[in-house]
């Protein structure tokens, strides 16, 4: 059984986060990986987004949603049974976003909910001996949003990529597409 690892990668919007872990996946799974999609698609922008994204795959991966019901166990059950040894989730952001819509305004309830999924995620990549790579959004270098709602969504999602980071194996920041490590030495992707 191969070693669980749990890589995070972070960044900002368009920073080339997804692109590094798709190759990061393809370097450890080749063919064989099921990619985790959380974004559900409300609307035409996020329809061709979510087509670009699905294009730019090989064919081999395998492609499940959790993109509504976001609980532990679900989180536990897709990573777990995932067929393959590498599981890539793009991206937690997604999931945190399901997260505080379907519990806010209950802060307890929402932060502890998007970290009981953080601690499922990387539990069943461990006890199913799978890399699991986690795709995120870096949300604490901007503004503080204008809004309860926003708040609460930066600070859930800071929150979750914290626990995700203590849990993982190596931490990855892309930044102006360039990867820098944050903790532990990634392996090497592809160019």
């Amino acid at each position: 059984m191969p070693r669980a690892t749990l890589h995070l990668v972070t960044g900002g919007a368009r920073s080339g986060k997804s692109r590094y872990a798709e190759r990061l996946a393809y370097a450890l799974g080749g063919g064989r990986v099921t990619y985790i999609a959380t974004l559900a698609p409300d609307d035409d922008e996020m329809r061709r987004r979510i087509g670009r994204h699905r294009a730019g795959r090989p064919l081999g991966w395998t492609t499940v949603e959790l993109t509504a019901d976001v609980t532990s166990d679900a989180a536990r059950d897709l990573v777990g049974r995932a067929g393959t040894d590498t599981v890539l989730l793009d991206c937690v952001s997604g999931l945190v976003t399901t997260i505080v819509l379907e519990r806010a305004p209950d802060e307890t309830a929402t932060i502890d909910a998007a970290l009981a999924v953080a601690d499922a995620l990387a539990g069943a990549a461990e006890a199913g001996g799978k890399t699991l790579i986690a795709v995120t959004n870096e949300v604490g270098s901007g503004i503080v949003p204008a809004t309860r709602l926003g708040r609460l969504y930066r600070d859930t999602l800071g929150l979750t990529n914290q626990r995700l980071a203590c849990h993982a194996d190596t931490v990855t920041l892309l930044a102006a597409g360039l990867p820098l490590p944050l903790k532990g030495d990634p392996p090497q992707e592809p160019a």
